[in-house]
């Protein structure tokens, strides 16, 4: 029950956040920017024992600076270079921690990069106009399409697991649900974009392009998950966090979503942009 809850809740958050995305692009970034920082801490918390004050602070400057970043130094290029300046932070604390450094420095970076930089291309997608509107779409249909695709094929048809000793419940029968699953929340979104937007879906490359989509948005959501997984089996805890209840952390949530958005920056780069 608290899991139907949590994916009602996360359902309902999302079309509550693309609604206040039509008023107000700034409100939109406003909000990766805060889950941004929720997923931060969850991952800086879950690795507290190997990261000094001074990576926290360096980790809590840049996620603050990427807004303005962003919108005064020319977008994702610039981000780009405060990643950069990021590093050579995290590295120079890293000398002054008592213990290894090394490890140190390799979970700041991971904060930066998983899920700091990852968010961080909701906020480009963001600017893309309409293509960034159908994108968004993508990215929040697709995963949650084959999250439901895999558990109804996979615990109906079950077999052979997919990854035993990461993930024991994932079957290789779910990762293919979750595939067709992945496919039909593309073609959701092209016939809500097309028929109920009155969205040019052609000049996109039609029906294909979203059918293409949907294969890769669904390999990177299960991916992902099986990403989170294995982290979280290396730090021996079962969630992330408890914001979402039954789905644990943010993180918990974003788990798959975070890998299709970079999937999808580099699509739409590819394909149109």
């Amino acid at each position: 029950m608290k899991r139907i809850f949590g994916a009602t809740l996360f359902v309902a958050a999302v079309i509550g956040v693309m609604f206040l995305r039509e008023v107000s692009l700034l409100s939109f970034d406003i909000i990766v920017i805060l889950l941004t920082i929720l997923g931060a801490y969850e991952i800086s918390h879950a690795l507290k024992e190997k990261l000094s004050l001074g990576n926290h602070i360096a980790t809590a400057v840049f996620i603050g600076a990427i807004l303005p970043t962003f919108y005064f130094l020319g977008g994702m290029n610039s981000i780009y270079k405060l990643f950069f300046v990021y590093f050579w932070a995290v590295a120079i604390m890293s000398i002054y921690h008592k213990g290894n450094s090394l490890e140190n420095m390799a979970s700041a970076m991971f904060v930066g990069i998983y899920p700091v930089m990852m968010f961080s291309f909701l906020v480009a997608i963001n600017h893309w106009g309409v293509n960034g509107l159908v994108a968004l779409m993508l990215i929040f249909a697709v995963g949650p399409f084959c999250d439901t695709g895999a558990f109804i094929v996979g615990s109906t048809v079950k077999g052979k697991k997919l990854c035993p000793t990461i993930s024991p419940n994932k079957t290789i029968s779910g990762a293919i649900g979750g595939v067709i699953g992945g496919i039909l929340g593309a073609i959701t979104v092209y016939l809500i974009a097309r028929y109920a937007l009155s969205i040019d879906v052609n000049a996109m490359g039609g029906i294909l392009f979203f059918i293409l989509f949907g294969i890769i948005g669904s390999v990177l959501t299960e991916f992902g998950d099986l990403v989170e997984s294995a982290i979280k089996r290396s730090l021996e805890i079962k969630d992330m966090g408890n914001v979402i209840p039954g789905h644990g952390g943010i993180l918990d949530r974003f788990d798959g979503v975070l890998f299709v958005v970079f999937g999808t920056y580099l699509y739409f780069i590819i394909a149109i942009i």
